[in-house]
């Protein structure tokens, strides 16, 4: 079921503080393209754990990549970001991406003090898997 249709069938359609959690396991990249941005707009608060990062240099997956943050960078901002360990970084031309991220996105519409963002990784975050080693953010990442 595509979101807009889901949120057309159990919402009311004037809502516009809802909080979707999303972990599609590497389809959230066209559920959320294929959204519409009236239905992103019901929802203050995105939590959205990204798969298969480390493809976005790739030839095929960097327009899709690149597509999905436009659209939810139209309407809404990254907040917090924390890598899972859960598997190897992948590294290009120095730079770490790791396989899987969370990433907490809040509505720009809505009133948020910069001064709650960040530092990454906040003293809140642990790792996803306490038998493997941390992910570290490149400095990039973090501001």
């Amino acid at each position: 079921m595509r979101l807009d249709t889901m949120c057309a069938s159990i919402l009311n359609p004037s809502d516009g503080d809802l909080i979707l959690q999303m972990d599609i396991e590497g389809a959230e990249w066209r559920v959320l393209l294929d959204a519409s941005h009236q239905t992103l707009k019901k929802f203050r608060i995105i939590v959205i754990e990204f798969h298969d990062l480390n493809r976005m240099f790739g030839q095929f997956s960097f327009g899709l990549i690149k597509a999905t943050f436009g659209k939810l960078l139209q309407t809404h901002s990254v907040v917090h970001l924390h890598p899972n360990n859960v598997s190897n970084p992948t590294y290009f031309d120095g730079f770490a991406v790791p396989p899987v991220m969370e990433m907490t996105f809040y509505r720009n519409d809505r009133p948020f003090s910069d001064s709650k963002i960040g530092p990454y990784p906040h003293q809140l975050d642990v790792d996803n898997v306490s038998t493997r080693p941390s992910v570290a953010l490149p400095r990039c990442w973090q501001t």
